[in-house]
């Protein structure tokens, strides 16, 4: 136990000392830091996963991009219905037929938007190979579940990467 401990104080001092350029205490006078590379979008994780060619992330691109532009009405329904929601929670009206009658709404934007987002995921895998198929399951989960939705409006996963 306390060998990894141990193990685990050295490997954190080296981070560190990896994070601040490994510079020596001044000596050279020469503490350029070094550049940190450049995050990865979505789109480019995605293309890495699934080991796309240059056609294929183009084609990946105008699918998600159309799907975007429709996506845009949908997250704005979601997001009145959320904020339609708390405030009639806040005002007590949370047992009316107003109340459910705006639940019923948002649940069924919530329900437009997965069916985008799985009908985007069914177009980009119809043009994958079979060896490019293997990895989408995992960049549906990872990447695509959740990135139409705006901003602040995501459902608690990783929407607004």
């Amino acid at each position: 136990m306390i060998g990894r401990v141990l193990v685990a104080a050295v490997l954190a001092a080296s981070l560190l000392s990896a994070q601040r350029g490994g510079r020596n205490s001044g000596a050279s006078g020469d503490e350029t830091p070094m550049p940190r590379p450049r995050a990865q979008n979505r789109m480019d994780q995605i293309a890495d996963k699934l080991k796309l060619n240059k056609e294929q992330k183009e084609e990946v691109l105008n699918i998600v991009n159309a799907s975007v532009e429709s996506a845009s009405p949908i997250s704005e329904q979601i997001a009145n219905g959320r904020m339609m929601i708390t405030q009639a929670m806040v005002q007590g009206q949370d047992n009316t037929d107003d109340f459910k009658k705006l639940m019923t709404a948002f649940t069924n934007a919530l329900a437009q938007m997965d069916n985008l987002e799985a009908t985007t995921f069914g177009k980009i895998y119809a043009l994958l190979k079979p060896n490019q198929q293997k990895n989408a399951e995992q960049v549906f989960t990872d990447l695509m579940a959740g990135m139409f939705m705006r901003a602040g409006g995501g459902r608690g996963g990783r929407s607004g990467q």
